[in-house]
């Protein structure tokens, strides 16, 4: 880089660190992925039909946006998959794999419910059965049909590697470029991440917008925190970017809702901050940005999703209720698997630290780290890993590792400070024994 400041070669050598220990990271498991499919995959990649009719077909209007499959999870995680998938050649155009995997349950009793429930199911199924779902799905679209599972999987692995070279940029904005390395990789290697990244389902995608979301409001934070002047245009910038990374992040599942409080407790720090410093006029833009930022990204949450548009407000309504019915018929025909007290809940959630003695201590470490930081990056960190242990153990219905994702990103933010913050101290601890020891070395 010939003639580049010191600063740029810096990044670029970071950024050559980061690219260097994720191939690294990513070959350490790559031999071990082929896992069983997951049924979720099938609906998740046969939900790639409404990246279709909204894109390809660009039909919003079309009927069968008022199907279950449509109201029951919001679509921008289709649209990523279906997107990584047209650029692969694969399209999928009919809703068939939808219909197989309601298929794959008809037989299950009480999981397609009763009345009005079992109707939606019926209508979702449509022409399947078992004969039509033994063949190769996907349609005039697919013309690779050995290799849909593969590539579809390979998009979600391509998502969580973004998610973490948006780690990396986020732990090196709100500390420094080691401890961004550091958590970029102990997210790739984290095995709900490995998850993520070997299953073709939403939560590649959704963690990879709620990073986005995280890294906007540290943007909206430092912004806000400066005395230069709030222009109308900067404050529009903050509003659209905030509102867009919180759209996407819940448009890819709606656990990413934890976003929005996080966000909320980043703008009413800095509204408070700036209330204590007698600094009334930046207390009140923060609020009013902050507040714009929500509206704005319910207005984009909305605009992104067709079977809002054609049912308002009862195609919002059904992304919470069909969720909750589907999963209390689900508990229902399997009773074991039910979280039923708050203790339940929460030896689940430390399940993200493989238990409650580990989760315990790395709680302790990082925050404690973070907190006695005193820097504003870091109690973002703390604020999100606190809002999202209770938000996930409040709600966690079923021990399934997929729903503690959101805890996984500030918790490896957290460990890596930590950790290069006590290897900070270390060397310069030995600098200054070896400095002390210097001198009556000589004498």
């Amino acid at each position: 880089m010939i003639g580049a400041s010191p600063r740029t070669r810096r990044a670029a050598g970071w950024i050559l660190a980061w690219l260097g220990c994720t191939f690294a990271s990513i070959g350490m498991f790559g031999e071990k992925r082929a896992p069983r499919v997951d049924p979720d995959e099938i609906y998740w990649i046969g939900s790639v039909y409404y990246y279709h009719l909204a894109f390809e077909r660009g039909d919003w209007s079309h009927p069968d946006w008022s199907l279950l499959s449509a109201r029951e999870n919001p679509p921008v995680a289709r649209y990523v998959l279906g997107l990584g998938l047209a650029l692969a050649g694969q399209h999928i155009v009919t809703r068939d794999m939808l219909g197989c995997f309601r298929v794959m349950f008809k037989e299950t009793p009480g999981v397609w419910g009763v009345g009005e429930d079992y109707a939606k199911r019926v209508a979702e199924a449509g022409r399947m059965n078992a004969e039509l779902c033994a063949r190769p799905l996907g349609g005039p679209g697919v013309t690779n049909k050995p290799a849909l599972l593969a590539l579809s999987r390979r998009i979600m692995l391509v998502t969580i590697v973004l998610a973490s070279l948006l780690v990396f940029v986020l732990g090196a904005s709100i500390s420094n470029p080691a401890t961004g390395l550091l958590a970029s990789q102990f997210f790739l290697l984290h095995p709900l991440a490995i998850f993520a990244s070997d299953h073709a389902m939403s939560d590649a995608v959704a963690v990879l917008f709620s990073t986005a979301a995280a890294l906007a409001a540290w943007l909206f934070i430092r912004r806000l925190s400066t005395a230069e002047p709030v222009t109308p245009r900067s404050g529009a910038v903050l509003v659209l970017l905030n509102g867009m990374a919180l759209a996407l992040a819940c448009g890819a599942k709606m656990n990413s809702l934890i976003m929005v409080l996080v966000f909320g407790a980043a703008a009413g720090g800095v509204a408070i901050q700036a209330w204590r410093n007698h600094d009334r006029t930046r207390a009140v833009q923060a609020v009013l940005c902050g507040a714009a930022s929500v509206v704005a990204a319910f207005a984009i949450f909305v605009l992104l999703n067709p079977a809002i548009l054609a049912d308002f407000p009862g195609g919002l309504i059904a992304l919470f209720e069909e969720q909750r019915v589907g999963l209390e018929y689900t508990m229902r025909v399997m009773p074991e698997l039910r979280l039923a007290t708050l203790g339940a809940k929460f030896g689940a959630v430390t399940h993200v630290a493989t238990g409650p003695l580990t989760f315990g201590l790395g709680a302790i470490v990082g925050l404690v780290a973070a907190l006695r930081s005193r820097r504003a990056g870091m109690w973002l960190m703390a604020a999100w890993w606190v809002i999202s242990v209770v938000a996930v153990t409040l709600w966690i219905p079923i021990a399934w590792g997929r729903y503690v994702l959101p805890i996984v990103v500030p918790s490896t933010l957290l460990l890596a400070y930590a950790a290069v913050a006590a290897a900070e101290r270390l060397i310069t601890l030995a600098r200054s024994r070896s400095s002390l020891a210097g001198p009556s070395a000589s004498s």
